[in-house]
């Protein structure tokens, strides 16, 4: 997909056109990964906080 729009854009040569897909390609695995990453994380730190908050209510209530 990435390939037929950088096709469109009318690149010279398919070498160049392989060479800034896999660069597209990497950016945006990067990204997906970045994001999955901060998605995970944020679970995480919800996960404890209501466990914690859990507790508290146990103990104190």
């Amino acid at each position: 997909m990435i390939r037929t729009r950088l096709a469109i854009f009318g690149e010279l040569s398919d070498a160049a056109l392989q060479r800034r897909s896999a660069k597209l390609l990497q950016f945006y695995t990067f990204f997906d990964f970045f994001w999955v990453r901060a998605f995970e994380n944020d679970k995480l730190r919800w996960r404890n906080y209501s466990n914690s908050a859990l507790e508290h209510g146990m103990t104190c209530g």
